[in-house]
């Protein structure tokens, strides 16, 4: 069975991308995936915008690219640090004050890493 590739969307940075995955995950728990492609590590999120392409809906591959590979399995986003300051990669969930969480303020994004990138990445 042919696999339509999703229609890659690059954002400016990770910050921009938790952003969007946080804003477009209402209704369930964003979560990040990671996998290494030409020397750099690519973030990602998979969507879905519906209504289009036969009302089938248009997928799209949100993605940012680092050089650094991630130091850790979650990402803490904090809303109330700085721009630069929100991104923190940790190992547990242990690491963040619980009670945090359900203002909103702060996030908490696994990272799931891919072994290789997914067949349907098609990017330059």
């Amino acid at each position: 069975m042919e696999i339509d590739a999703a229609v890659p969307l690059e954002l400016e940075n990770l910050t921009d991308l938790i952003q969007m995955a946080i804003g477009s995950k209402r209704h369930e728990a964003p979560s990040l995936l990671v996998f290494q492609h030409n020397n750099e590590w690519i973030f990602c999120s998979i969507t879905v915008i519906p209504g289009w392409m036969n009302l089938k809906g248009l997928p799209l591959l949100v993605f940012a690219r680092t050089k650094d590979e991630p130091k850790g399995h979650f990402i803490k986003y904090d809303l109330r640090a700085s721009r630069e300051e929100r991104i923190k990669f940790i190992d547990s969930p242990t690491q963040v004050d619980l009670t945090d969480l359900p203002s909103g303020l702060v996030q908490l994004l696994p990272i799931i890493r891919l072994k290789e990138p997914p067949k349907f990445f098609k990017i330059e």
